[in-house]
């Protein structure tokens, strides 16, 4: 499956940058002309996403890459390398917010291409973290109203159900 509209190709071409700038930063270091290109392109990228967004939120669960709710795991050919990053470092979500500017776009490609056990930041214009669900839609393991306390931690089967609702919709 291809990018079909063209909030999904630039959306797709988001996703590539991500991907070769770490891959380049990780290989050549931050200095690397092609490392300063796709901070370049994601400074451009983004701002045209903004337009109609007020934050781009990208979201692992399990084996998908979602962004702004839709799964582009399958439509984007970098999606998976992404993927690897991203769980690599622990990060399960990641907010851009608008005007992020290209200096913290360029800490965000070094902090995800870093092989250290360094957790990644957020920062002023990139949030970044785990999933948070929310307890209220979620039941106990078992499919009770039980285990909703303060500090309940998902199941899989929460995040399945999350992901099943997300295909659902598209």
């Amino acid at each position: 499956m291809i990018p079909r509209t063209e909030w999904e190709v630039v959306v797709h071409d988001t996703i590539t940058e991500l991907a070769a700038g770490a891959t380049t930063v990780a290989l050549y270091g931050p200095g690397h002309p092609r490392a300063q290109e796709a901070v370049n392109e994601l400074e451009k990228h983004l701002a045209t996403l903004h337009r109609s967004d007020p934050e781009l939120t990208m979201v692992l669960l399990g084996d998908e890459l979602f962004v702004q709710g839709r799964p582009f795991t399958r439509t984007s050919r970098q999606a998976p390398a992404l993927i690897r990053r991203f769980r690599r470092r622990g990060l399960e979500h990641v907010t851009f917010k608008p005007g992020v500017p290209a200096d913290q776009l360029r800490l965000f490609l070094i902090e995800l291409a870093t092989t250290e056990e360094i957790p990644l930041k957020s920062r002023s214009h990139i949030q970044v973290g785990k999933v948070e669900l929310a307890e209220h839609d979620l039941g106990g393991p078992d499919g009770k109203e039980g285990g909703k306390g303060k500090g309940r931690l998902p199941s899989v089967r929460d995040r399945v159900t999350l992901v099943q609702e997300a295909f659902d919709t598209y």
